[in-house]
């Protein structure tokens, strides 16, 4: 009797472990996908790995106007002018073109894409800041919309009284992009996405 009863105890406390291991993993991943409302905070890398899948990371990124974990200065906000930042990246041997993208992974409804831009000649490791908000930029490529429904850059605009993280991504394609004008952003990503042949990534924040 003593050992049935210890049986079933231990039966129990599995069960419990069981799903309370279930529960976390579907918090820990709930959130990334774009319009899910984020559960937990996901680390930076696990953002990146939802948005670029199994590419190697191979290019290093940075930005003359923040650093890796830094602020992002006002000037790039909707509190400022809201123009992109300059950004910087080092050139993959078998690149034909780059593309850029900008992520709010801490946005109340998920998953917000700020801006997208691809096409970017392999000749081009760098985007100086303000580039022109439109469909097509004469000899830096296309973009498309982003969540809020605008095409090109969208700043950080995080709800008053919030900081969130905002993730710069830079992948290297091994060929042109033919996405149709007017796609949807996360249409337009996973298109750019099967054309990556490497990527790397910088962050920083801004809070209201």
């Amino acid at each position: 009797m003593v050992r049935t009863s210890f049986i079933i105890v231990v039966l129990a406390l599995v069960l419990i472990l069981a799903v309370a291991a279930a529960v976390a993993l579907q918090l820990l991943y709930h959130g990334v996908r774009e319009g899910e409302k984020p559960q937990v905070q996901l680390d930076v890398e696990a953002v990146v790995r939802s948005m670029v899948g199994d590419v190697p990371m191979g290019v290093e990124v940075s930005s003359s106007e923040f650093t890796l974990g830094g602020v992002i200065p006002r000037v790039y906000t909707c509190d400022g002018e809201d123009v992109s930042p300059p950004l910087r990246w080092s050139s993959v041997k078998d690149a034909k073109y780059y593309a850029v993208l900008m992520v709010d992974p801490d946005a109340p409804k998920g998953l917000f894409i700020h801006w997208v831009i691809y096409n970017i000649p392999s000749n081009t490791t760098a985007l100086e800041a303000g580039v022109p908000k439109k469909e097509e930029v004469p000899g830096l490529g296309q973009q498309s919309l982003n969540n809020f429904g605008k095409v090109g850059y969208g700043g950080p605009c995080p709800p008053r009284g919030s900081k969130h993280r905002y993730v710069f991504i830079v992948l290297a394609l091994r060929d042109r992009a033919n996405i149709e004008p007017g796609s949807p952003p996360r249409e337009t990503i996973d298109s750019i996405k099967k054309l990556a042949i490497s990527y790397g990534y910088t962050y920083a924040y801004y809070g209201r």
